[in-house]
């Protein structure tokens, strides 16, 4: 098994063990949980273990709109539910790793009838051997595999450009620059790198390379 599938299906598997209970969410954040779960299904450990083999192979969480439900939080009172699922292809066939990191932000209004949102975005393995997405990127989305739309993403969302570079040589730093976006003041991005780090995870070195890390005062 290669060391970057390695990392990568360790930092999957552990990551809804680092997220706020169902049973803590107060009542706006049970209600966005309500509505969200109408067409998403929650990843546990469980599934993700078996999801997630130790021989690299091809599993699309997307396929099956199972998410990882993020820690909520509430900004300009609104609650919002972050959601992330992965997509990828380590089969021996493939001529490098594929993955594709969903990333959706479920978004209510507090206390009013308004309906729920969504900003969805996409974080991805260079496409080709060469063309205009022939780098690490994330691009706004559908939500979901490119044949459906998420019903609370809007219309007018492209679904190609912009495609804005990542700070990332490899899936597993890819992954990493996905979730370290979706931290909030809730979950902040040092409670990650500590907990994973217990788990027994070398973040130091896996942060080390990353512009995250690099840039700041010495």
């Amino acid at each position: 098994m290669s060391r970057e599938y390695d990392y990568l299906r360790r930092l999957i598997i552990q990551f809804p063990d680092f997220q706020k209970e169902f049973q803590d969410y107060d009542v706006a954040e049970s209600a966005i949980l309500q509505e969200v779960s109408k067409q998403h299904v929650v990843a546990d450990r469980n599934y993700l273990e078996r999801k997630f083999p130790s021989t690299p192979g091809r599993s699309y969480m997307s396929e099956q709109r199972t998410f990882v439900f993020m820690t909520p939080f509430a900004e300009h009172n609104h609650v919002f539910l972050p959601l992330l699922a992965v997509d990828l292809d380590f089969s021996p066939t493939v001529q490098r790793p594929v993955v594709a990191i969903h990333a959706l932000h479920f978004g209510m209004e507090k206390n009013s009838p308004s309906p729920m949102k969504c900003f969805a975005y996409r974080y991805d393995t260079p496409n080709r051997t060469k063309g205009d997405h022939d780098f690490f990127h994330v691009q706004f989305s559908w939500g979901h595999d490119k044949a459906q739309k998420n019903p609370y993403v809007a219309d007018w969302i492209s679904t190609r450009d912009p495609a804005i570079p990542v700070d990332a040589i490899d899936t597993v730093e890819l992954f990493l620059s996905a979730v370290m976006a979706l931290r909030n003041k809730n979950k902040e991005r040092r409670a990650y790198i500590d907990e994973w780090t217990q788990a027994g995870l070398p973040l130091k070195t896996l942060l080390e390379g990353m512009a995250l890390e690099r840039w700041k005062a010495q």
